[in-house]
């Protein structure tokens, strides 16, 4: 049985994820890592150095539903436009607000 085929068992009638830690392609975690951002993200002049990318990393994940890989969190946010700066550290800062929502928007799948 696939692993694709397992969560779906597991998450019953929800949508099933879309990343998943074993079979996703670098494409499939960019395109989730760049939804998220339209979604939960807006850039802003300065760096919010309150986020670096691994806290980023964990909201994509809660969102999801399965790992995300900061590698592909930190292209994504390149790609749509985000400026990165470090402090001490691996781990980049970047020019974002988070959009504040509900806990029902944050949550809701489409169902």
């Amino acid at each position: 049985m696939s692993i694709r085929t397992r969560l779906a068992n597991w998450f019953g009638k929800r949508e099933t994820p879309r990343l998943l830690l074993k079979d996703s392609t670098e494409q499939e975690q960019i395109e989730l890592c760049s939804e998220w951002f339209a979604l939960h993200a807006k850039p802003r002049k300065t760096t919010n150095w309150k986020l670096s990318s691994s806290d980023l990393a964990y909201k994509v994940e809660n969102w999801s539903k399965c790992y995300t890989s900061e590698e592909y969190l930190i292209r994504a946010a390149i790609l749509q436009g985000y400026t990165t700066k470090y402090k001490i550290g691996p781990h980049p800062y970047f020019n974002i607000t988070l959009l504040r929502r509900g806990k029902k928007d944050v949550t809701n799948t489409g169902d």
